[in-house]
C-alpha cells in the first residue's frame, strides 16, 4: 500500500473515530436531558430519546475500528506479535485509564460525582470484599472490574466497553495464529458455549457457587460478542486492502479463503449472542449506516476535518464526557427552573447538554493529547 493511501486511510479513520464519539456523547445527553426536563415537571418525547439512544453502538462502531486499524497495521501474518504490540496497546490504553480512575477519586468530594463512593459501597447481597478501596483499585488497574456485577460499569464512566476492548486485544495475537477460516470456527464455538452458559445462567438465576459466579463473570465481560464488530472490522480492511491491489469486491471476498458453511455458522451465532447494550442486529446496521455516512462525509472538506479533529481526541473524550455530564446533570436538576414551551425546551436542553459534553471535553482533550498521552505513545515506541 502506498503512503498516500495509508494517509487517506488514516483520516478515513478519524472522521469513523468522530462519528462513533458523537453517537456516544448522544446518548448520554439524551438520557441527562430527560432527568434535567424531569426535574422541571416537563418529559422528552420518547421518539427524541429513541432517537439518541441509537448512539449505544457508537461502541460497536469503535471495537471495528480497532479491528480495521490492527489488521491494517500487523497483516496477516501468523508470526508473533512482539514486544512492541504490547507496548504500543499499553501505551495509549493505560495512562489516560488510570488518569481518570485518579480523577474518579478526587471528584468523590463533590456531590455532583458518585462513582467512586457507589463503587466502595456492596449493594445488598454483594461481597464487600470487591468493594474495599484497594481492591477496587486494584480491579480497575487490571481491567478486571467485570468480576463483581457491582463495579463492572460503576468506577469509570463507559468502563464496560474497555474492558471489552482490552479483551480484544489479548485475543488477537492467538486468532492470529489461526486462518480467518478456522478463526471463525474458534469463535463460532465460543458463541454456542456462550449460549449454553446463558441457558444455565437464566436456569439457575439464584444459585452461587464458583462456576455460577465464573459463568456470569463471564456473561457480564460480553466480549464474546463485541469481538464480532472487531472482527468485522479485521475482515473489512483484508477486502478492502485487495481492491488496492486492483481486484474486485468478488475476488476480494473469495480470496478470504472462507467457506459457506463457516460463513454462515459464524454470522448465526454471532447474531444470537446478546450485546451488554442493545442486539447484535441493531448495532450491525447502525456501523454500517455510519460507515456509508462517514464515506460521504470525508467527501466533504468541512464536515471531514470537524469529524476527524473530533475523532483525532476520541479517547479522553469518551472518557472526559462522563464527567461533564454528571456535573450538567446535577446542577441542572439542581440549580435551574426551566420555563417556557415543553417542546421548545427539549430541543433548548438537548443542544446545551450535547454542546457543552463536546466541547468542554473536547478543550480539555487538545492538551491532554499533547502533553500527556503523546510522550507517553513516543516513550512506549522507545522501548520497542
Amino acid at each position: 500500500m502506498s503512503a498516500t493511501n495509508a494517509i487517506k486511510r488514516n483520516g478515513w479513520l478519524d472522521v469513523v473515530r468522530g462519528l462513533a464519539i458523537v453517537a456516544v456523547i448522544l446518548v448520554h445527553t439524551g438520557h441527562t436531558s430527560r432527568s434535567i426536563l424531569g426535574a422541571s415537571g416537563m418529559v422528552l418525547s420518547n421518539k427524541i430519546l429513541g432517537f439518541t439512544d441509537l448512539g449505544a453502538s457508537g461502541v460497536e462502531l469503535f471495537f471495528f475500528i480497532s479491528g480495521w486499524l490492527l489488521a491494517s497495521i500487523y497483516g496477516d501474518s501468523s508470526k508473533p506479535l512482539g514486544r512492541a504490540y504490547w507496548l504500543r496497546r499499553i501505551g495509549r490504553i493505560i495512562p489516560l485509564w488510570l488518569l481518570f480512575l485518579g480523577i474518579t477519586v478526587f471528584t468523590s468530594q463533590w456531590s455532583f460525582s458518585g462513582r467512586w463512593r457507589d463503587a466502595i459501597s456492596a449493594g445488598a447481597g454483594e461481597s464487600a470484599f470487591f468493594h474495599n478501596p484497594l481492591m477496587v483499585a486494584l480491579l480497575t488497574a487490571t481491567f478486571t472490574l467485570w468480576l463483581s456485577p457491582g463495579l463492572w460499569n460503576t468506577v469509570i464512566g463507559g468502563g464496560w466497553s474497555i474492558q471489552a476492548e482490552v479483551g480484544h486485544y489479548l485475543w488477537f495475537p492467538l486468532l492470529r495464529k489461526f486462518s480467518l477460516k478456522n478463526m471463525l470456527r474458534v469463535l463460532a464455538a465460543v458463541n454456542l458455549m456462550t449460549l449454553v452458559l446463558i441457558t444455565i445462567a437464566v436456569a439457575n438465576s439464584k444459585q452461587g457457587g464458583l462456576f455460577m459466579l465464573a459463568t456470569k463473570a463471564w456473561l457480564r465481560l460480553d466480549v464474546f460478542a463485541t469481538i464480532g464488530f472487531f472482527i468485522i472490522g479485521l475482515i473489512a480492511y483484508r477486502v478492502w486492502a485487495k481492491t488496492q491491489e486492483g481486484k474486485s469486491i468478488g475476488e476480494a471476498f473469495a480470496a478470504l479463503e472462507v467457506d459457506a458453511f463457516t460463513a454462515v455458522a459464524y454470522t448465526l451465532t454471532f447474531m444470537m449472542v446478546p450485546l451488554a447494550y442493545g442486539h447484535e442486529l441493531e448495532a450491525l446496521g447502525f456501523v454500517v449506516a455510519c460507515l456509508a455516512i462517514s464515506y460521504g462525509a470525508y467527501k466533504v472538506k468541512w464536515a471531514a476535518k470537524g469529524l476527524a479533529t473530533v475523532g483525532k481526541y476520541s479517547y479522553f473524550i469518551y472518557f472526559c464526557h462522563f464527567f461533564v455530564i454528571d456535573l450538567v446533570r446535577y446542577y441542572g436538576k439542581t440549580q435551574v427552573h426551566l420555563v417556557g414551551p415543553e417542546w421548545l425546551m427539549q430541543w433548548v436542553v438537548m443542544i446545551v447538554v450535547f454542546a457543552l459534553a463536546l466541547f468542554i471535553s473536547m478543550a480539555l482533550a487538545v492538551p491532554s493529547f499533547k502533553y500527556f498521552e503523546k510522550p507517553i505513545m513516543r516513550l512506549a515506541r522507545r522501548f520497542e
